[in-house]
Order: C-alpha cells, then sequence, then structure tokens
C-alpha cells in the first residue's frame, strides 16, 4: 500500500480551493512508518496500536476509533484505517452554477427586461 496515495482521496491538493488541515496525513505517517519500522506491525500484532497512534497528530476522537478497529492482518487495518479517515474528511463543495436554460442573469432582473420588452 503506498503511503503516498492515501492523503488525495482523488484530488489533487493544488486543485482544492480551501487550506484545511490534512486529517489523513498521521495515518500516511503511520503507513511509512510500518514500511520502515516493524515495531508498528509487532504493536498491531499485540493489540498494541493505540500506543503507537498516540505518537501521531490523529485528533482524540480519531484516534479513539482507530485504537478500537478490529483486523486479522496489518493490510486489513490499514485499509479500515483509511476507510474511517477518509469518512472524516468533507470533499471542497462544487462551485454552483446557473443552468444554461435559465441564463446568467438573477430572475429579478430577467423579469424586469421581459416587461421592457
Amino acid at each position: 500500500m503506498s503511503a503516498s496515495c492515501l492523503c488525495y482521496f482523488g484530488q489533487e491538493p493544488s486543485r482544492t480551493r480551501e487550506v484545511k488541515p490534512c486529517r489523513c496525513k498521521p495515518l500516511n505517517q503511520l503507513v511509512a512508518r510500518s514500511i520502515i519500522d516493524p515495531g508498528v506491525v509487532q504493536a498491531f500484532n499485540a493489540g498494541r496500536i493505540g500506543d503507537v497512534l498516540s505518537d501521531l497528530d490523529f485528533t482524540a476522537d480519531l484516534r479513539g476509533r482507530l485504537a478500537q478497529v478490529r483486523a486479522g492482518t496489518w493490510a486489513e487495518f490499514a485499509v479500515l484505517a483509511y476507510r474511517i479517515v477518509r469518512a472524516e474528511v468533507q470533499m471542497p463543495a462544487r462551485i454552483q452554477l446557473p443552468s444554461p436554460v435559465e441564463g446568467l442573469l438573477p430572475k429579478q432582473e430577467r423579469a424586469s427586461k421581459r416587461h421592457v420588452a
């Protein structure tokens, strides 16, 4: 599992309009650390993943929810953790453009121009 792909959720960071703290950055760090440090997977296997999570910058609520995840393997835990973090992240609102059928003018302006013609 690539540690760098978890944060983007299908969007490039440069295209997001609002700058929000990335809640998935600690998850990326956790997965990357598990690749380098076998102690992360050992802590997971021993049921002490909460100790590792406390070293990272998760919110208290998210840390608690991740610590309660039950998975048979580290890879399964990472996928479930990704889903939990993804559910926490709200995608930026899409721009609401007027319908081409209605035109670009507000309703009041359109109504006044109809009466003039």
